[in-house]
């Protein structure tokens, strides 16, 4: 018999059983599976937190073209570690502190998110003068490329979109690229071109 305000063997029982037709229903399957694939540790359709982040981040880093989280190839890795630091205000002098960046930095943000260290200093110039990158055609741009000039800089979102850190009154925007760049009409569109392969590592300290 079970103690004072316990619960019987026999409860226990039924209320495990209970929970695993519950999951079962959920599933659209019979207990049977359900056990089995409770017991495994994983349950089929539910997908470890960031896991597509980290597959994507993985493929963009080696080159690949795996599906990302938002649907356009492994670029969409880079544009989601971006995303994470929408809420940056702009500032030059705090470039790297949490919830600070200006344009490159905040590019150089996303970048190590993914496993990736930026060239040089991560400034405009760094970008454009670095072999690690290669410059590819405005109609070639896609999600994970970045628009460059000597002043200004950020992420292709998609074909016509992209996402970056602005200045003091706008800090990041996302939206058309023409906007995201402006005054900045022709800028060069660069594509990392690496090839790194394995687990993603967590994002290193950013510099003082």
């Amino acid at each position: 018999m079970a103690a004072k305000g316990g619960i019987s063997g026999v409860g226990l029982a039924i209320a495990t059983f209970g929970g695993l037709l519950v999951y079962a229903g959920f599933k659209g399957t019979n207990p049977v599976e359900a056990l089995r694939d409770i017991a495994s540790g994983t349950p089929s359709g539910i997908t470890p937190r960031n896991a597509g982040l980290q597959a994507a981040a993985a493929s963009y880093r080696s080159g690949g073209d795996a599906g990302g989280t938002s649907g356009a190839g492994a670029g969409n890795a880079l544009v989601d570690a971006a995303r994470t630091y929408a809420n940056d205000r702009y500032s030059q002098a705090r470039r790297w502190q949490e919830g600070y960046s200006d344009c490159s930095s905040f590019v150089g943000k996303a970048l190590k998110k993914i496993g990736i260290t930026p060239p040089g200093g991560s400034t405009t110039a760094s970008y454009l003068t670095s072999n690690r990158f290669t410059k590819i055609s405005r109609a070639q741009a896609k999600a994970g490329d970045l628009a460059v000039t000597t002043s200004h800089m950020a992420i292709f979102t998609g074909p016509d979109t992209a996402i970056g850190q602005q200045n003091t009154r706008r800090n990041v925007v996302e939206g058309d690229v023409n906007d995201v760049m402006f005054p900045n009409k022709a800028f060069t569109v660069l594509r990392y071109k690496g090839s790194l392969s394995g687990t993603v590592p967590p994002p290193r300290s950013a510099p003082a």
